[in-house]
């Protein structure tokens, strides 16, 4: 049986790039992932295969958050398109129809001008026959007064509708100015939401190559001690070796298992950063509030690695 001797640890990341690409067909993301883990061979009959074996299936089971975080994001995303083809919608609809308006203005007048003149005819013919019965000049006297207070009247009218046209026309304008102002104000705040999720990709990113070259160091010094160690134990008595040789793989060991916490745990706390900045905090904020939490200060709310 093969077993695993100084294994380093299994890293597998998921982008949000991989879950846009293989969001229809999630079973082609399940076998990337399955690529990258690696297939070593454990030996159960020993506690460290045994803690190998367990530490190997609970990073394989990590990837699912973030792959289900990034598919929310997705699927807000999509949100968002919904509710701006809405605003388009009724935007453009009310805009198109304003401008419509705006363009027929001059046959709506004219049409409203023909409906006043054929009135007009119509109350002249009213006149004149009322004229023809009028008894003496006094009578047709009062029907020409009569005719110049409906026409006054008549002028009012059509001037105060005139008035209430044009509040209307501003008022309409100024709603749809508010809605543009109120749309670039939206796109305003996506955008800058969009660059600060870019920042934060581009912070975890840094972090995480920053992490991997530490890792590469340590093991690096910790190959130098061991080599170091191994050309003075070949200078020394077997017993001598034997005995320096046990407590360098022991210290190889704990700086082996050293590592992987301070990774792990920096691995988390940069997550739990990213976060927090997602909703609002700035970074320094951010750092004070995990530290408080990794101190114990803050009761209740601790961080369990």
């Amino acid at each position: 049986m093969n077993t695993i001797t100084e294994k380093q640890p299994l890293a597998l990341s998921i982008e949000l790039s991989d879950v846009k690409k293989y969001h229809a067909e999630p079973e082609k993301l399940v076998e990337k992932i399955s690529q990258q883990a690696s297939h070593d061979v454990f030996d159960i009959e020993t506690k460290k295969g045994r803690d190998d074996c367990r530490s190997h299936a609970a990073t394989i089971i990590k990837c699912i958050t973030p792959a289900i975080n990034a598919s929310k994001e997705l699927a807000a995303d999509a949100q968002k398109v919904i509710k701006q083809d809405l605003a388009f919608r009724k935007i453009f609809d009310a805009g198109i129809r304003e401008i419509a308006d705006t363009h027929r203005r001059p046959l709506t007048e004219w049409e409203e001008e023909q409906k006043r003149i054929e009135a007009e005819k119509q109350e002249e013919l009213k006149y004149l026959a009322d004229w023809t019965w009028a008894l003496d000049y006094n009578e047709l006297d009062t029907l020409r007064k009569e005719k110049a207070r409906q026409e006054a009247l008549a002028q009012a009218e059509r001037e105060k509708a005139a008035r209430i046209e044009r509040e209307n026309q501003i008022k309409a304008q100024a709603k749809i100015d508010a809605e543009r102002q109120a749309k670039a104000k939206i796109e305003r705040a996506e955008r800058e939401a969009r660059e600060a999720v870019e920042r934060a990709e581009r912070e975890v990113r840094v972090a995480k190559e920053i992490a991997e070259q530490q890792r590469i160091a340590a093991e690096q010094a910790a190959e130098r001690q061991k080599l170091q160690a191994k050309r003075q134990a070949e200078q020394a008595a077997i017993d001598e070796r034997n005995r320096i040789e046990a407590a360098a793989k022991e210290t190889a060991r704990k700086a082996d298992i050293a590592a992987r916490n301070t990774e792990h745990r920096r691995a988390i706390n940069q997550e739990i950063l990213a976060k927090l900045m997602l909703y609002g905090l700035d970074e320094e904020t951010a750092k004070g509030l995990i530290k408080c939490a990794i101190d114990e200060k803050l009761g209740q709310l601790k961080i369990i690695y």
